[in-house]
C-alpha cells in the first residue's frame, strides 16, 4: 500500500489519509502485530509435532489445565505420525472402510513399508514416501497404489475404501477430498486347500483354553503370509501384478498361461536367461518341451493352444491343459515367494 498512498491522491483520499504527510508503511503493522501473532502460531504448531515442556506452556498463552484436557502433548495419535522412523509425518490418508480385521489390515500395510494408527480421524495410514509429498493430490496417487494391491489382482479385499488425505502441517488438522470416477472392477474367487487340526486328547478345560489360543495365532500367522505373498509383490512388482491378474481369470488358454511364464522370466526370448529361471526352480528341459507343446502346438490342444500351425510335438507326452495350467500356478508361487 505504500506505493499507491505516495502515488495517488485519489487512493490516499480513499483511505481517509488526504491531509496527511506521514504515509504508514509495512514497519508500522509488521513487528507490533503480525509478526507476534506469527510467533505465538508457530508456536502453538509444535504442540502438534514436538514434546513440550508442561513449564512452557504458558509462554505461548494457554493454561496447562487446557492443554492436559485436549491431550495435545501426550496424544498417542500425534506421537505416532512425529515418531515414525524418527520423521514428522505431514499426511496421512484415512481408511474408508475394509473388510478385515484391524490388526490384519495393519500387518498388511506394515508389510508394504506403511504404519496404520487408529485416531481422531479414524483408521489411518502414512509412510515416509507420503512425508516426502507436497501436495495432496501426490498423497493420494501413492494411496491409490495402496488400494490397487488391496482391490486389485491379489484379491485382499474387495471392502478396501480410501477416505481422504489429512494434512497435519496446519491447525486444525486439513482434510482434502478426492471424487474418482466410477470403474468396473473384476472379482475373483480363489479356492485353496484346508486342514483342520483339533486338540491333543487328555488336555484339561485350561490346557484347551491355551492350545484354542495358541493355534488362533499359527492360523493367523499363515493367512497372514499368504496374504503378503501375494500383496508384496504385486505392490512392488508390475509384473507380478499382471501375473496375478492373468491367474485370476476364470477361463485359462495357452496364449495366457505363456503369458504369465514370460512374465517371470522377464526376457522370454533370451535363451540363457530362461534356461536359467526354469533351472532354478527345478524344471527339467523334459518338462519345458511337454508344458511348450500343450500352450503352442494346435495339434495338441487343438485351439486352445496359442499357434494355429499344425507341427509336430517335441515331446514324447504333452502336457494336458489341466497339467500345463497346474505347471505354471506351481510355477507362480515360487516365483512370487522370491519377490517377498
Amino acid at each position: 500500500m505504500e506505493y499507491p498512498l505516495l502515488d495517488r491522491m485519489s487512493y490516499k483520499r480513499f483511505c481517509g489519509l488526504a491531509n496527511a504527510t506521514n504515509i504508514p508503511d509495512r514497519t508500522t503493522v509488521w513487528p507490533r502485530r503480525f509478526e507476534a501473532r506469527a510467533e505465538r502460531h508457530r508456536r502453538r504448531r509444535r504442540l502438534f509435532t514436538e514434546e513440550i515442556e508442561p513449564d512452557s506452556v504458558a509462554s505461548i498463552g494457554m493454561r496447562r489445565d487446557s492443554l492436559k484436557s485436549v491431550g495435545y502433548s501426550r496424544h498417542p495419535f500425534v506421537n505416532h505420525l512425529t515418531a515414525y522412523n524418527g520423521r514428522n509425518m505431514n499426511w496421512s490418508v484415512a481408511i474408508l472402510s475394509t473388510g478385515l480385521e484391524e490388526r490384519n489390515l495393519g500387518d498388511i500395510l506394515q508389510g508394504l513399508g506403511y504404519r496404520m494408527t487408529n485416531g481422531p480421524e479414524g483408521l489411518v495410514f502414512s509412510s515416509d514416501e507420503m512425508a516426502c509429498c507436497t501436495a495432496a493430490a501426490d498423497v493420494f496417487e501413492l494411496a491409490k497404489k495402496v488400494r490397487s494391491v488391496f482391490r486389485g489382482p491379489a484379491n485382499i479385499d474387495d471392502e478396501f475404501q480410501l477416505g481422504n488425505v489429512v494434512e497435519y502441517s496446519c491447525t486444525p488438522p486439513k482434510q482434502h477430498a478426492f471424487l474418482e470416477g466410477g470403474s468396473c472392477v473384476c472379482h475373483a474367487i480363489c479356492y485353496s486347500a484346508s486342514i483342520t487340526i483339533g486338540p491333543p486328547e487328555g488336555l484339561n478345560e485350561e490346557e484347551l483354553a491355551v492350545w484354542n489360543r495358541e493355534q488362533k495365532e499359527r492360523n493367523y500367522q499363515a493367512q497372514l503370509q499368504r496374504q503378503l505373498e501375494r500383496a508384496v509383490p504385486a505392490f512392488h512388482n508390475e509384473n507380478a501384478s499382471l501375473v496375478l491378474e492373468f491367474l485370476n481369470l476364470k477361463e485359462q488358454t495357452g496364449e495366457t498361461l505363456f503369458k504369465v511364464f514370460e512374465l517371470m522370466v522377464g526376457d522370454a526370448d533370451n535363451v540363457r536367461v530362461k534356461k536359467r529361471f526354469i533351472t532354478n526352480f527345478g524344471v527339467s528341459d523334459e518338462q519345458f518341451r511337454r508344458f511348450s507343446d500343450a500352450v503352442h502346438n494346435r495339434t495338441v490342444s487343438g485351439n486352445w493352444a496359442r499357434h494355429a500351425t499344425m507341427r509336430q510335438p517335441k515331446s514324447g507326452q504333452p502336457m494336458s491343459k489341466t497339467e500345463a495350467e497346474t505347471f505354471v500356478r506351481r510355477l507362480a508361487d515360487g516365483w512370487l515367494k522370491t519377490l517377498m
